[in-house]
Parts: structure tokens; sequence; C-alpha cells
């Protein structure tokens, strides 16, 4: 009675086993038409979505000089430009994660899921392309207002399931200096921040806080070495290296001590990995 009982459960065992290889064999080959995968992403051939065009980001982040984190993304983009599938694979996790977006008219949905991560979110956007409403799955929604024509928003409301104010913040830009405040339900400023840039965007000094806690003060200096393609961050007790590919993405990031030694290092490696078809 036990071994008939074993046996049956063997075989169920085998016969998912057979549909699960078929299933993910296929998907492989589907995946296969669309993508020209490397040594490293052929694995992700079964997440391929039919689209215009697939960019593979490689990602290694070393710490004190040991491997620490590795990630293998694809971006897969339709035909406007738009993504329309993001996969994204930290190595170690048995599955990656999977985000599809969707868009009708001036309003967005994401859908993410994966090992530790399953929900969604809606975005919708001005003629502008400006964020102004974010949706969560959990009731939770933020309310994005502008000046003018900038791109950052100015005030940005969170509400609660049942519309009550959770928190709100405020960025005011002006030139070269912006100033960011912030509070809860009742409205008081709770933080306060003065932000400076330089010519190129990138941030001087910080200076303000949180109210009751010790203020925050910190400088920052930049230099550029255009025909390179990189910038060197000084302060803060560190030394911050970034280079720069052809279409202004980050491709390494390397963090120095004061005493020289590199503390953490980051590298990117983006591949276009659209098969040419000439159906």
């Amino acid at each position: 009675m036990k071994r008939g009982i074993f046996r049956r459960l063997c075989g169920l065992l085998l016969a998912a086993a057979a549909v699960y290889g078929l299933t993910f064999g296929a998907l492989a080959l589907r995946g296969l038409r669309y993508v020209a995968p490397d040594a490293e992403s052929w694995r992700l051939l079964p997440y391929i979505v039919p689209a215009a065009r697939y960019e593979q980001e490689t990602s290694v982040r070393h710490r004190q000089g040991v491997q620490a984190e590795a990630s293998l993304v694809i971006r897969c983009y339709d035909a406007q430009g738009r993504l329309c599938r993001s996969i994204v694979w930290d190595k170690g996790d048995w599955v990656p994660r999977l985000t599809d977006f969707t868009y009708d008219g001036a309003v967005r949905t994401e859908w993410t899921k994966g090992a530790a991560a399953y929900g969604w979110l809606r975005v919708t956007t001005d003629q502008a392309g400006r964020d102004t409403r974010v949706e969560l799955d959990d009731g939770r929604t933020a309310v994005l207002s502008y000046q003018a024509d900038q791109t950052e928003p100015y005030r940005t409301e969170w509400f609660g399931p049942q519309g009550n104010l959770i928190e709100w913040s405020l960025w005011e830009r002006e030139g070269d200096t912006a100033v960011y405040t912030s509070g809860g339900a009742d409205r008081a400023a709770s933080t306060r921040i003065v932000y400076r840039y330089d010519s190129r965007g990138n941030l001087l000094s910080a200076q303000g806080g949180i109210v009751g806690e010790p203020p925050i003060d910190k400088q920052w200096s930049w230099t550029y070495h255009d025909a390179e393609r990189t910038a060197v961050r000084h302060g803060g007790g560190q030394t911050v290296r970034f280079c720069y590919d052809a279409q202004g993405r980050t491709i390494t990031e390397s963090v120095y001590a004061e005493d020289g030694a590199e503390t953490y290092r980051a590298e990117s490696v983006y591949r276009e990995i659209t098969r040419q078809r000439t159906e």
C-alpha cells in the first residue's frame, strides 16, 4: 500500500518536472528569437517578452577588495522607447525580480513580482511627462505639484488609505541653491536642509537637518576630466571617482579612504542584446 502511494507520488513529481522543463524550454526558445544572450544572460531567456529593443546591464560591487554583490538586469523597450519589462537578477537569488510596465494615456502602471517583492503602483503624468500622482497597492497616495517648467516636484504630499495626510515636503530650487523642507501630519516643519550645486548639477554642500538633532554641515568639491569622461568628488573624509560612458551612464564608481585605500568599487557593463532579424 505504502509502496504504491510512493510510486504514484514519484510519478506525479516526475510529470510536474517534465511539464516545467518543457514550459521553461519553450519560453527560453521564444526569448532566443528576440535577444542574443551571453554566458550569463541566457538563464533569463524564459522571462523575455516581445519588445523593440533590449539592453543588458551587468553590475559587480566590491567592498574592501572582496566581491560583495553582483546583479544582471535586462530592460525591454517598446517602439516608443518606453520600458515595458525590467528583469533584475541578483546573484544568489533563485528567481529574478520582474517589473512589467503598461501605459494607458497619461497613466503608467508598474507590476512587480519576485522572491522578495510583489505589488503594484500607478503613476499619472502631466503633458510634460512629469509625475503628478502616485498610487501604491497599500492604499497610500502621493500628490506632486510643480512650479512653471521645473522638472523637480515643488511640493509632495503623502496621504493614507483614508485620505489623511501622512507627510509632506517642499523642494524650492533657485539657481544653484535648493531648500528642502518636510514635516508630518501636523504640517509643522521638522526638517530643513539647504543644498548648493555647481554648474553641472553636482552637490557642493548640505547644511541644516532635523529639528532637535545635531545639524548637518557637509562640504564637497569636484574636479572634472572631460576627455576621460571622469569626475572626482572630494569631501567627507573620502574621495569618490566616477567614470562614464559616451551616453553619460556611470560605468565605475570607486571610493577611497583618506590613506588612499580603495574601500568600495562598483562596475557596470552595458550591452545592446537585441537580436537582428531579417523577417
